[in-house]
């Protein structure tokens, strides 16, 4: 029985890893700016991962940004400034719209400048999720085997309990 509730939880942690394995992208976008530009996209939190990624690359076409940076934010709190190209994350709220607002000042002889801006889940490893089901299991198995112990030293403690001392001490004086 107990192996067959082991399979049990270990095909139920394999579904979960399937949905927590991969990566997926939430928003992709390229953008030519001349001058200077503010753009806004929008994207709701519907991914499982705990954590997104937002990536920011100036593509140095045809000239490098003098300035770029981008911001996360909700309709009433700001989550995430980057003020250069790079990479961060943040944790998400499942089920709430944030929205990205890339700034940019394009430098240079020309005044363009292209960037990329990516948001994606980070996946959490299997590996992960398959280690702390075994940690729990191990944990599980050390309790039952100290109340095991405790059971034992309890039965040692208190000789009146066992079936050889009634016998061989509570018989009745001859007469």
């Amino acid at each position: 029985m107990k192996l067959k509730s082991y399979l049990a939880s270990l095909a139920i942690a394999c579904l979960l890893i399937s949905e927590y394995a991969g990566a997926a992208t939430l928003l992709e976008e390229t953008a030519l700016v001349s001058g200077t530009s503010s753009d806004v996209y929008s994207f709701t939190a519907n991914q499982t991962p705990l954590l997104y990624e937002v990536a920011l690359v100036d593509l140095e076409f045809s000239d490098p940004f003098d300035s770029l940076a981008v911001g996360i934010a909700t309709t009433t709190d700001s989550v995430l400034f980057l003020s250069a190209p790079g990479t961060a994350t943040f944790s998400p709220v499942l089920g709430i719209t944030y929205f990205a607002t890339v700034v940019g000042v394009a430098g240079g002889v020309s005044g363009i400048g292209t960037y990329g801006l990516s948001i994606s889940t980070v996946p959490l490893p299997p590996a992960l999720l398959l280690l702390g089901s075994n940690v729990l299991g191990l944990i599980a198995f050390r309790r039952r085997v100290a109340d095991r112990k405790i059971a034992q030293s309890r039965s040692r403690n208190f000789p009146w309990q066992k079936p050889w001392f009634v016998v061989s001490h509570c018989q009745a004086p001859d007469a």
